[in-house]
């Protein structure tokens, strides 16, 4: 009539068998999708090292806080100079302003970029060295 209880037994723990041996090629060949994926996508990806005491603009992170009424758009979205004063763990650095006062809190990297002289700086420090 239909198979005995040892036969299905037998069949039942070849099928898990099997099942458990295609959830490990399946996983296996996830995590060499996920590192293909990170490799392509960490080669867009560039991340600045600051050194203590390194000059750096600050990210203005909330539209109103850079959105100039008379300059709109061409508003600037940095701020600064502000000196990094200790590398933390994880991208983050502490902050301080040249005056010395200290950041609360510590920054990621992500939202800073390495200080050069904008040119209305240039322009301003041109007009103090030779005033008309």
């Amino acid at each position: 009539m239909g198979i005995s209880q040892a036969d299905y037994q037998q069949s039942m723990s070849i099928e898990l068998m099997d099942i458990e041996g295609e959830k490990i090629q399946v996983q296996a060949k996830m995590e060499t999708q996920k590192k293909q994926v990170a490799k392509s996508y960490n080669k867009k990806v560039k991340h600045e090292i600051f050194l203590d005491e390194d000059l750096v603009w600050k990210m203005k992170l909330l539209e109103h806080d850079y959105k100039d009424h008379i300059f709109d758009k061409w508003s600037s979205k940095w701020e600064g100079p502000f000196r990094v004063h200790k590398d933390m763990s994880g991208n983050a650095y502490l902050l301080q302003e040249l005056d010395g006062e200290m950041f609360p809190r510590a920054l990621n990297g992500k939202f800073l970029k390495q200080y050069n002289p904008s040119i209305w700086e240039q322009y301003k420090n041109l007009q103090q060295k030779h005033p008309s």
